[in-house]
């Protein structure tokens, strides 16, 4: 189970004002807030799942960016490992026994224990890593443009490329991930948008999703 399946039962996805037409305006989906709970204030989260009763996070910053195993009901972190000075924590998904963390600007992907957090293998790509998900067979990481990545988990090689569409206009700054119900959860950077893509076309779901007009 991802953090994404708790945060599905808490949102319905929303389409960005980036691909919303004039001519066609929706209702926002409604939302209902289920729970709180508590959180570092200080940790830049960047990715965030939840599998067999335990909350994995990717915290972001130079000096600053860690992976965590932490209490979701306390928020007290239980284990750290830190990344290097000049390593931005980024996304991240697991696998199996394995969690893979991207990095933002250093074009390198880290693996570690699930159980303990110890280093494994890494992983050089081009570019920026922005977010991570898996839909249990292939990595999927999002880089800041329009495109999602489809990976081999195991050499980290690019098995194809689905650009993101709205009505055949291109959604940019598609930021953290998460794979729920056969779609992609994409959240918009630097908005509040919300974005349900079929993995396969690269299309986001109308009918599934929402557009409005920001404030």
């Amino acid at each position: 189970m991802s953090w994404a399946s708790l945060l599905a039962a808490v949102f319905l996805a929303s389409l960005g004002p980036a691909g919303c037409g004039r001519a066609e305006r929706h209702q926002p989906a409604p939302f209902e807030v289920t729970d709180r709970f508590p959180h570092d204030p200080t940790a830049y989260t960047q990715g965030l799942l939840w599998a067999d009763g335990v909350l994995f996070e990717s915290t972001g910053l130079y000096g600053h960016s860690e992976l965590r195993r932490v209490d979701l009901r306390s928020g007290r972190v239980l284990a750290s490992r830190a990344l290097a000075a000049d390593r931005f924590g980024e996304g991240l998904a697991l696998m199996k026994d394995r969690l893979y963390q991207l990095t933002w600007e250093s074009g390198v992907a880290y693996t570690y224990d699930a159980g303990t957090l110890v280093p494994r293998d890494s992983f050089e790509y081009a570019g920026e890593g922005w977010g991570l998900a898996t839909d249990g067979t292939s990595l999927i990481m999002s880089d800041g443009s329009d495109s999602l990545r489809i990976l081999s988990p195991a050499t980290f090689r690019v098995q194809r490329v689905v650009h993101v569409r709205y009505q055949g206009a291109p959604l940019y700054k598609l930021n953290e991930l998460e794979y729920v119900d056969g779609d992609v959860l994409a959240n918009v950077y630097e908005s509040n948008w919300v974005l349900r893509i079929d993995p396969v076309t690269g299309d986001v779901q109308i009918g599934r999703a929402s557009c409005r007009e920001r404030g």
